[in-house]
């Protein structure tokens, strides 16, 4: 029925909410200040972002500063912080604006820098034992990864019993990524054994595990993607070992059949990764997870999954040292967050570091298996990371190209690949497969994004390409999963991932894009990351976005005017505000075309062409067409 015209909607204090928000709006990151049009309400305050890791410190995670009364905020020398602004004079449930400085978050090294492996591996040891335990979000922490590593250098403090309790008490409950926790546990009693009073309490909590997607429970336990399967894989095998006459409650199997189970499952993915590569391949946050765990099997399992675990180890390592560029690790990627706009910070980049002690270090506590382990890395990854070239190779559907000079690194993978080679596996063969690992794979692809590109598709996490001048600059374009970056948590993101796939192809250090988003998508833009302050110098000039670092240049086309956009950062996005729209990247340096000036002429000469009716660019090195594909296992959900 009609409202009847004399009722009104009204919510207390919503001016003053408005006239907060506007503020909030206004506010300019400014060097090392914010700048706001006119002083902030008594109450005010800047919350920094201190770092802070481990759980049991968790208070530690911010410093308050206050900020009522000024029109221009100082800042402390913190990379991330948020701007606390109270409404109709509520402090409880203040308005919220997060900022990021990007200059300081550049890669950090171990100082001084060790002088041999061994010093090195120490150190990093040292560093992940200092933690009792990861922070995970608001509420929980991960411990025994960093037990692992106390136990290795001999320490043993009086709350790591604890700790286990608390793990215990997890896994128990089956938080998400209690396969985490139990592939730690696993190698803390393979190397070391836990306290005879506590063995009752693992066998209970472990014989009470749900295994698998199929045995009934409900939980919020992720089961299906790459890394997560495999570890419920390996889990069941090993316990299942530990107790081969027991029954599992949920699956009312002997331990004896359990193992016998999880080693059908667990041989058959190790098998499709050693044979076609990875799904989540060179992942900045979970190739690390995934290569952690796989020493699992290389040093306690049967010799012929050993064998095809250190084979896998070997794969993605293979590919890291190849992404390799002056140290840093960059690549596209089956999944990732944040992490692609600081390689330098990623979870795979501590790996490098482990091989490397002058690389950049992160903190990773997935480390500590290597501590113990009896794998023994490739002896040419010092090699590859030091290659240059042009490369090309598959990981799962995926073709992922490579193009690296000492000036710069052109990465990507083909969408849509260009052999016309069909995938590793076909939809169809799905429902015939469920009891294979083939099923879980199609899972994967369902909910986690496919690695078959095609323009058109929905996209997930997958991180199609990146430009690399420097160890601390990266440039690239992707189409949100959302409308602005403080919502972060989406997938896909604003700056992880792609709302739908484009048309993209590589030729050496020429790159292109055409975007065709389709009317029922709700984000309308596609933008490029574009760190204005860490650049020597640029300009824009014909339609070009030309940049110079030292002797490394680029040079960016796009077919719409691209438009400066400020949100957690400033001076790092530029909008192109249309749903059709083609892009061409150059890349080039001092050795190829000597000086910048001459780069940006020859960027300037270039005939480009893009005709948004067929959804083609034409340049001289190529032809590309953005033709939808039909790939047949996206859903949204």
């Amino acid at each position: 029925p009609d409202r009847p015209a004399e009722l009104e909607a009204v919510l207390p204090g919503c001016e003053d909410y408005l006239q907060t928000a506007a503020l909030l709006d206004s506010a300019r990151l400014e060097g090392d200040a914010l700048v706001l049009p006119r002083p902030l309400p008594e109450g005010s305050a800047v919350w920094y972002l201190t770092g802070e890791r481990d759980f049991r410190k968790k208070d530690r995670r911010f410093v308050v500063q206050p900020a009522g009364g000024l029109p221009v905020v100082p800042l402390q020398p913190y990379a991330g912080c948020v701007l606390h602004v109270p409404a109709a004079g509520d402090q409880t449930h203040p308005l919220e604006r997060r900022f990021e400085r990007t200059a300081l978050k550049g890669p950090r090294f171990l100082s001084p820098v060790p002088s041999s492996p061994g010093e090195n591996h120490r150190r990093v040891l040292e560093e992940i034992a200092k933690v009792s335990s990861v922070i995970r979000e608001e509420t929980d922490g991960f411990a025994l990864h960093p037990m692992l590593a106390r136990r290795y250098l001999g320490q043993e403090p009086a709350g790591d019993r604890e700790e286990l309790r608390v793990t215990l008490a997890q896994i128990e409950r089956r938080m998400d990524c209690a396969d985490f926790m139990t592939c730690a546990l696993i190698r803390l009693l393979k190397e070391y054994g836990l306290p005879e009073d506590l063995m009752p309490e693992v066998k209970r909590v472990m014989l009470s595990f749900r295994y698998w997607m199929d045995e009934p429970g409900q939980d919020g336990m992720c089961f299906w993607s790459e890394n997560h399967s495999m570890m419920f894989f390996q889990t069941a095998y090993f316990f299942g070992e530990l107790w081969p006459e027991d029954i599992f409650t949920r699956s009312g199997k002997t331990g004896a059949e359990l193992r016998a189970q999880a080693r059908t499952r667990l041989t058959e993915w190790l098998e499709e990764a050693c044979a076609h590569g990875f799904d989540e391949f060179n992942s900045g946050v979970y190739s690390a997870i995934t290569f952690s765990a796989l020493l699992n099997e290389v040093d306690y399992a049967e010799p012929e999954l050993s064998e095809l675990a250190g084979r896998a180890c070997d794969a993605i390592l293979r590919e890291m040292a190849l992404h390799c560029f002056r140290n840093i690790v960059v690549s596209p990627e089956g999944r990732d967050y944040n992490g692609v706009l600081t390689p330098w910070r990623s979870s795979l980049q501590a790996l490098v570091q482990w091989i490397r002690p002058e690389a950049p270090y992160v903190y990773n506590e997935w480390l500590s298996p290597l501590a113990t382990t009896r794998y023994r890395m490739p002896e040419d990854l010092g090699a590859l990371m030091d290659q240059t070239g042009a490369f090309s190779y598959e990981s799962d559907n995926a073709v992922i190209d490579l193009y690296k000079t000492a000036d710069y690194a052109l990465t990507s993978a083909q969408s849509p690949r260009r052999d016309g080679r069909p995938r590793v596996w076909q939809p169809d063969e799905r429902e015939q497969a469920k009891e294979r690992f083939l099923y879980v794979r199609s899972l994967n692809e369902h909910f986690h994004g496919t690695t078959e590109f095609q323009p058109g598709e929905f996209g997930y996490q997958q991180h199609l390409w990146t430009a690399t001048l420097a160890q601390d600059l990266v440039v690239f374009v992707n189409h949100p999963g959302q409308s602005c970056e403080a919502m972060s948590e989406v997938r896909p993101g604003y700056w992880y991932g792609n709302g739908i796939l484009p048309a993209l192809r590589q030729e050496r250090n020429v790159l292109g894009a055409v975007y065709a988003i389709p009317e029922s998508y709700p984000i309308r833009f596609t933008h490029l990351y574009w760190d204005s302050a860490k650049f020597d110098a640029q300009m824009a000039k014909q339609g070009w976005l030309l940049g110079r670092k030292g002797e490394s240049y680029i040079g960016i086309w796009c077919s719409v005017p691209l438009r400066d956009h400020d949100d957690v950062m400033f001076g790092c996005e530029k909008r192109a505000n249309a749903a059709v729209t083609a892009w061409l990247v150059v890349c080039g340096g001092a050795a190829e075309q000597g000086d910048f000036s001459a780069f940006c002429q020859d960027c300037l000469g270039r005939a480009v062409h893009f005709d948004e009716a067929s959804l083609t660019l034409r340049c001289a090195e190529f032809t590309l067409q953005n033709k939808p594909g039909q790939n047949g296992t996206q859903i949204v959900l």
